[in-house]
């Protein structure tokens, strides 16, 4: 027998029919432009994770631009940890005109929560 030298995952997702329900109807609304918010909650161990990466697989393949952030517990004090989290990794790894076209106007203010986009964008607009 050969050890198991990394983490098997399930191609299958199991036992999430209700979750996986409500997530489908999520992602249809918003392909008509009805947004949602979800917030996915429990244990450790239960399966969100596996749940989620279910989720952004299919909202990939469906044409979906997937941001992702996260907010750990020393973020508990910081502002909006998550959005800046996922607005990081969204635009860390974009060329410097895609990340000016993407932003545009906002981008004096957010560099105030991103203040590595100001070596991004050099050239910045005055705060509207």
């Amino acid at each position: 027998m050969r050890p198991v030298d990394r983490p098997m995952v399930s191609p299958v997702l199991v036992g999430r029919a209700r979750e996986w329900e409500r997530l489908d109807r999520a992602l249809a609304a918003a392909q008509r432009g009805t947004g949602r918010l979800i917030l996915v909650a429990g244990e450790a161990g239960v399966g969100k994770s596996r749940l989620l990466a279910e989720v952004r697989r299919r909202a990939t393949e469906a044409g979906f631009v997937v941001v992702e952030g996260h907010c750990f517990e020393p973020d508990v004090t910081f502002p909006y940890a998550p959005l800046i989290d996922a607005l990081r990794s969204f635009l860390t790894h974009r060329p410097a005109p895609e990340v000016a076209d993407l932003i545009g106007p906002l981008s004096p203010e957010l560099v105030k929560l991103l203040p590595e986009l100001a070596f991004t964008l050099p050239v910045l607009p005055a705060p509207p």
